[in-house]
């Protein structure tokens, strides 16, 4: 923000959603000073599960998975109008079992 607390162009808007528990927390930042909107889930302090960033137009930019703030699985990346430009196997696809073990209790 500026000195008349007015939002400016280069401000990152982020926001921070918690579980009742505490262990989890949704994230998301908002374009326009990283140059892609990004959303994610963290459990206990990693990145966990589906990672989605986005162009500041709103089409896609990265989808990929995570456990314990690393990547696993496929990551696939787009460019600004929407084209497939690379995937990228980072493998350990053996972890995707693991998020059957966290589970969520209110």
């Amino acid at each position: 923000m500026d000195k008349t607390n007015k939002t400016i162009l280069k401000d990152t808007i982020a926001s921070s959603f918690f579980s009742t528990d505490q262990q989890f927390e949704v994230i998301r930042e908002i374009c326009p000073i990283a140059n892609q909107n990004f959303e994610g889930l963290i459990y206990h302090h990693y990145f966990i599960g589906f990672r989605e960033s986005r162009y500041c137009n709103g089409i896609i930019k990265r989808q990929e998975f995570y456990y314990n703030s690393e990547p696993i699985g496929i990551s696939k990346e787009y460019d600004s109008i929407g084209n497939f430009i690379k995937e990228k196997d980072y493998g350990k696809k053996e972890l995707f079992n693991k998020f059957r073990n966290i589970k969520y209790y209110r």
